[in-house]
């Protein structure tokens, strides 16, 4: 992946153009798909037990982070109940001391990234020009 995205400019500038709701929308709902992608090859790459709880813990969560930015984790989720809670996540994906990491949510992300930072932006730009249209 290129340090600085295509355009980066020009799409700054675009984005700044129009009406902070209409900007923040349109980042919130690309970066949103872009990480659903990543936890759905995450959930392809995470090793299968019989009950499948891991896989279903992969989830996408809204990043916190300081006022005005926007993100989304694909995350192994820690969630209510049998069926979705793969607590024991990180261990499979990094290791122990008595089990080797499989890092497959790092090999999702690197499966993936090159690719989407390009159609993300390309899907930005169609957000913004479908703004302007209307």
């Amino acid at each position: 992946m290129t340090d600085a995205v295509r355009g980066s400019k020009e799409l700054i500038k675009a984005l700044q153009e129009l009406e902070p709701k209409v900007s923040k929308k349109i980042l919130r709902t690309e970066l949103k798909k872009g990480a659903k992608e990543i936890a759905e090859v995450a959930k392809e790459l995470a090793p299968t037990g019989p009950t499948g709880v891991l896989e279903r813990s992969i989830k996408v969560k809204s990043a916190r982070g300081k006022r005005g930015q926007i993100g989304f984790n694909a995350e192994i989720a820690k969630g209510k109940g049998e069926e979705n809670d793969g607590w024991y996540g990180a261990f499979v994906d990094l290791g122990t001391e008595h089990q080797k990491a499989q890092h497959f949510m790092e090999r999702a992300f690197d499966a993936k990234a090159e690719q989407l930072a390009d159609e993300i932006v390309d899907r930005i730009w169609a957000g913004i020009e479908a703004a302007w249209k209307s």
